[in-house]
């Protein structure tokens, strides 16, 4: 988590629509056997998913 304090009055016109954001998710199943690094490496290779698709996408599915 980042906490960015916001501009000066002046130039928050100017940043609007500057910034953009890919994530990438995953859901399981609870009762499935898997691992948190397994979790991690499948969210992040949705991430590269979204990069890939050309950013500031998000790219969801379910953990096999």
């Amino acid at each position: 988590m980042f906490v960015v304090p916001p501009p000066p009055a002046n130039e928050a016109e100017r940043l609007e629509g500057l910034v953009a954001v890919s994530i990438g998710a995953v859901t399981a199943d609870p009762s499935s056997d898997f691992t948190a690094g397994t979790l991690v490496s499948a969210a992040d290779a949705r991430l590269y998913e979204a990069k890939r698709a050309g950013r500031n996408r998000v790219v969801a599915g379910l953990l096999p």
